[in-house]
């Protein structure tokens, strides 16, 4: 008898487990979960906004790059 009662609580809980992402993807809530989870930056390429800030920053300098600075003095501005 407990095995009956295990098997019927385990297909009960797959059954609703079931129905539940079912409904979800219906009504595209889970879709629309799983897009806005995405990281944004995923389609942003950030290397060519950073070589142009390396270039402006080398013609501001009379075109040697700066021997002073480094990741530290960058973030602290």
């Amino acid at each position: 008898m407990g095995q009956l009662a295990v098997g019927s609580a385990a297909l009960g809980v797959t059954g609703l487990t079931v129905g539940y992402v079912v409904w979800l993807i219906r009504g595209g809530t889970l879709l629309a979960t799983m897009i806005s989870s995405l990281p944004a930056w995923m389609t942003f390429d950030p290397l060519p906004v950073l070589d142009s800030f390396e270039e402006t920053k080398q013609i501001g300098n009379g075109g040697e790059p700066p021997d002073d600075e480094d990741l530290s003095t960058f973030v602290g501005r």
